[in-house]
């Protein structure tokens, strides 16, 4: 068979097989000599076809491996070896194809990181079509693979793969960028202890999360739940201390009355816990209920809720003022979606119920434990105290001992100076802040979340920039002798049926209901994602090489 073909369309001068195909060289196919031997010969399951189906295999392999070969030709190389090892493999089972795809990824995606070596190349058009291409081999793994498979990587491909993670700039797709940690979590997460790797792997998390959104890590299409790895990952990096950093800029920023993206992250990771026990009670109440697939969103729920929320030393983040409303917010998320559905649920999952309950009275218990002013216990009796009361006695049916929460002592709001209340929240103030749009003083815990949540002055809708907005010390000592005069404790409660006016609508608070989020929602029900400027086509790019 001649393996003369004709030159592909721009083609690339530097490129050995563009210019191959130019010209005979029966000792060295082009890739489109090997495309049209396959085709021609691996029609029927004979010894010659599977001699050719190896020859094919190997000179592929070969193109493969070739740092010089086009971004084109390395697309259609990969194709042809998928379908190679589909015909080689097809009398196997199902997983031992699924490895071997596995193995091509990995060449594939070493290949490509050899190219990194010096000046990065952005992985946008058709090199984003090959990354997606090698991404789409390595769906196939399987947690037993680490049993069975050993999976060769050099340093090259390590340091590309958290680069990616990383850089923006050199890789525009949110969704391509996440599928970094997938690679990690299959091949290197025993290397997170390591101080640079797991620093930087770190780093690239605090970039992707700050425009994390749920849909980011649910199955599309072909592409398989990035859910497990990701949190997987982040429980890797939170055991080896890698988190450390992250929690200490962000009770840094919240100290300065700021939000960067260490605290973005921690704020995204958070609401993303409420969100999945959401999803999964949504899908537990569906016509298309999976018991395995509602029970991962509760495990990795409450597992992320864990990680984040009762593990040192993010969890120290967590106590400071607006991240303690939202650990508490998406706690309650969680909790209330996990009873609603947990009786029925139950029967059908009976060993993930009990490990699940191990982790969701880890993260009582530590809550409880804590009676700081700013923890999240205090913020849960603040601003959902009957949603929690409501909740406690649910759970007794359960055995889950949320009782515990409850209990603490609490500050009467009786007789208190209007001026030490929080505009918003209605609540005894501990750090009181005046905005500057409104003229309005709320507490720091209220400005904070605001900032995380919805950057804008709710009483006037401006934005809330730095320096729009000012501590006030001598009204935070007048507080202070207020307290000290009447023996009282740091606790607040809402005062029962407060009302409130705020943009000329008027709110009414139930008891201890969380004001402050309803008052973004109504406002700004999209506000959280208003700075989410990076790619969330996830499905289109991902399937867009499924169809060259």
């Amino acid at each position: 068979m001649s393996s003369v073909g004709s030159l592909c369309e721009d083609a690339c001068e530097e490129c050995p097989c563009c210019v191959r195909e130019t010209r005979p060289n029966p000792a060295q196919r082009s890739v489109g000599a090997l495309r049209r031997l396959f085709d021609d010969h691996c029609k029927t399951q004979v010894l010659e076809s599977y001699k050719v189906g190896w020859r094919v295999l190997c000179g592929t392999m070969k193109w493969l491996l070739d740092p010089s070969v086009c971004s084109r030709h390395l697309r259609k190389a990969i194709a042809i070896g998928e379908e190679a090892l589909d015909f080689l493999y097809s009398q196997q089972s199902t997983e031992s194809v699924a490895a071997h795809k596995v193995c091509l990824g990995i060449h594939v995606a070493e290949s490509v990181a050899s190219r990194q070596v010096g000046s990065p190349i952005l992985v946008a058009d058709s090199w984003e079509d090959v990354t997606w291409a090698f991404i789409g081999l390595l769906w196939n793994w399987k947690p037993s693979f680490h049993r069975t498979l050993t999976i060769p990587y050099t340093l090259n491909l390590k340091q590309w793969t958290v680069r990616l993670l990383n850089e923006c700039k050199i890789c525009p797709n949110l969704c391509l960028r996440l599928e970094m940690l997938r690679l990690i979590d299959m091949c290197w997460r025993k290397d997170l202890q390591n101080s640079p790797f797991g620093e930087q792997t770190a780093s690239g998390l605090v970039t992707a999360c700050s425009r994390l959104k749920l849909a980011h890590l649910l199955p599309d299409g072909k592409r398989p739940c990035l859910i497990e790895p990701f949190v997987r990952v982040l429980t890797a990096l939170q055991d080896h201390e890698h988190l450390g950093s992250v929690a200490a800029a962000t009770m840094q920023q919240v100290g300065a009355l700021h939000v960067g993206p260490e605290a973005r992250c921690l704020a995204r990771l958070v609401e993303l816990a409420g969100k999945m026990a959401k999803m999964a009670q949504d899908m537990h109440e569906s016509d298309a209920r999976d018991p395995s697939t509602t029970m991962i969103l509760y495990e990795n729920s409450f597992l992320l809720l864990r990680t984040m929320v009762a593990t040192p030393p993010t969890m120290k983040a967590y106590e400071s003022p607006g991240m303690a409303q939202l650990a508490a917010t998406a706690f309650i998320a969680s909790m209330s979606s996990l009873i609603d559905t947990l009786s029925t649920l139950a029967p059908e999952c009976a060993m993930a119920c009990q490990w699940l309950h191990g982790e969701v009275e880890y993260v009582i218990n530590t809550l409880a434990a804590n009676d700081k002013p700013q923890s999240v216990a205090a913020a849960l009796r603040r601003d959902h105290g009957q949603t929690l009361a409501d909740l406690s006695i649910r759970a007794l049916d359960l055995q889950y001992s949320l009782y515990r929460l409850t209990q603490g002592n609490e500050e009467s709001t009786e007789e208190c100076p209007e001026r030490f209340m929080d505009s918003v929240t209605q609540t005894v103030m501990e750090a009181p802040v005046m905005l500057a749009s409104s003229n309005m003083v709320v507490d720091e815990s209220t400005l904070m979340h605001l900032l995380l949540v919805s950057p804008k002055d709710p009483f006037t809708r401006q934005p809330l920039d730095q320096g729009s907005y000012t501590r006030l010390p001598d009204l935070r000592a007048e507080i202070d002798a207020w307290r000290n005069s009447r023996g009282g404790s740091h606790h607040t409660n809402r005062t029962s049926n407060s009302e409130f006016d705020i943009s000329g609508t008027t709110y009414t608070e139930g008891v201890c209901e969380g004001s402050l989020d309803n008052i973004v929602n109504i406002n700004d029900d999209n506000s959280s994602d208003s700075n989410d400027t990076d790619s969330n086509n996830c499905s289109s790019n991902s399937n867009q090489w499924e169809h060259q």
